[in-house]
């Protein structure tokens, strides 16, 4: 281990040197509330212009007629740039491993074609809102998108693989009318993925670190599964089957899950855990809104602040890129969600609501 300490700072020097700067010009939380209070979208976009990443599209939000899809594609290539600048740097391994974190991106932009599917929604609506990492992936959420029901398009989907999963996951799907097993079913294979090439591929170094955060994520996600559970009425079988297999700090007992009588009783349950004080914020909000979106908001804030906590200490460790790619992914929802939230003239509040600071 004393051979990897001194050995570390020469694999990840640059790298780290790189991603500090980097972290310095993200956007903070008194930069998106100035851009939110001004008057008009034009005065947002001037602030915004004055940004490192709002530079950028300025040629885009200043258009006669502000195509948001483009917008979209323009912070994907955004984030795409960073990624492959922050792969270029790292270790072998670690190398391997952040490509296969970097599915999270389209698979949370399933998510979102799966939901807009389910409800209804508008291709072009829906496509403002969904991440992809290349313009082949979101070649085929557009297509999706055309899908006449959520069965179409689960048989549409190219990647066999998770294909396969969702397929599995119909049964209940159709029998809670609720995309929550769907999803579930993708976040089980992505995680599980991880998890195998965190045990068997990283160094000592990088895997404590890569631990803590895709084991934050695992934890944080279980946990929402077993709400979305409750909420739905399932019992500890259909718990089982869509939580991840693994866990970090925090292992759920189905059956257990399934006395809690309701949201309440299961989140008093979790707030026993090590994440007692996000489940704290999660309760007092729940309270206020029987919303478990807002818990889900809670959740990123809460992965967010971790996150941005890798950088404190010795920080020559696959933990930095991973925090960092986490923390760029959120500044640019918020960005999206901000240039949104303007243009539509959405109240300041619920744009507010929905962003996550660091």
């Amino acid at each position: 281990m004393r051979t990897l300490y001194v050995s570390m700072p020469r694999r990840y020097a640059y790298l780290n040197a790189k991603i500090r700067a980097l972290i310095s010009k993200m956007l903070s939380a008194g930069d998106y509330e100035k851009i939110l209070q001004t008057d008009t979208y034009e005065e947002s976009v001037r602030l915004l212009s004055t940004t490192s990443t709002g530079s950028g599209l300025v040629e885009l939000l200043t258009k006669a007629e502000v195509d948001l899809v483009e917008v979209d594609q323009a912070l994907t290539k955004v984030f795409i740039k960073a990624f492959k600048m922050i792969c270029g740097y790292a270790p072998g391994k670690a190398r391997l491993f952040l490509e296969t974190y970097l599915r999270k991106i389209d698979l949370d932009g399933l998510k979102t074609v799966i939901r807009a599917v389910h409800n209804g929604i508008r291709k072009d609506e829906a496509l403002k809102f969904v991440v992809s990492t290349s313009e082949k992936t979101r070649d085929e959420f557009g297509r999706l998108l055309e899908a006449q029901s959520v069965v179409q398009l689960v048989e549409e989907v190219q990647d066999s693989a998770l294909r396969g999963a969702l397929e599995k996951a119909l049964p209940l799907y159709e029998s809670t009318h609720s995309t929550v097993p769907l999803e579930s079913s993708l976040d089980r294979i992505l995680y599980s993925m991880l998890w195998e090439q965190i045990e068997k591929k990283l160094n000592r170094i990088d895997k404590v670190h890569a631990e803590e955060l895709v084991g934050l994520r695992i934890d944080l996600n279980n946990m929402l599964v077993a709400l979305r559970c409750k909420q739905l009425g399932l019992g500890s079988a259909a718990l089982e089957f869509l939580i991840v297999p693994t866990y970090y700090k925090l292992r759920l007992n189905p059956d257990e899950v399934a006395k809690a009588r309701n949201v309440g009783e299961l989140l008093n349950i979790f707030g026993a855990t090590a994440y007692k004080e996000v489940v704290r914020q999660a309760r007092e909000a729940f309270e206020k809104e029987p919303d478990i979106a807002r818990i889900e908001g809670l959740a990123d804030r809460y992965i967010a602040h971790q996150s941005f906590r890798e950088f404190v200490g010795y920080s020559f460790h696959i933990g930095i890129a991973l925090a960092y790619l986490n923390l760029k992914l959120y500044e640019l929802r918020n960005i999206k969600a901000v240039i949104v939230g303007k243009y539509e003239d959405i109240p300041i509040q619920k744009i507010r609501d929905i962003l996550v600071f660091f």
